[in-house]
């Protein structure tokens, strides 16, 4: 799940865009799109500690590989924080793609 339920998302997927998740038991973030090549490249900014997240879209043959990039993280706090988070987020994501 994620940590947020559906409702609790607002995306206006756009270069200048603004998105904003709420968490369950943690505060919600908040951030801008800054870049979008479709099928290629997502890029936004994070809100938390105002970073910036980098996804690359690369086809392999029926499948894609996602690569994701943090940058500008101010610590080791943030820096293992975000990393337990994005691996959670896509583990959760692999497994609900496998069952499809």
């Amino acid at each position: 799940s994620c940590g947020f339920d559906r409702d609790s998302m607002q995306i206006d997927f756009k270069v200048g865009g603004r998105y904003s998740f709420q968490y369950q038991k943690e505060p919600g973030v908040h951030g801008q799109f800054l870049e979008i090549v479709p099928d290629q490249k997502i890029v936004f900014t994070w809100s938390e500690t105002n970073t910036k997240v980098t996804v690359l879209i690369e086809a392999k043959g029926n499948a894609s590989v996602l690569k994701l990039t943090h940058e500008l993280i101010p610590d080791a706090y943030w820096e293992n924080r975000f990393k337990a988070g994005w691996t959670s987020g896509f583990n959760e994501l692999s497994k609900k793609l496998n069952k499809a």
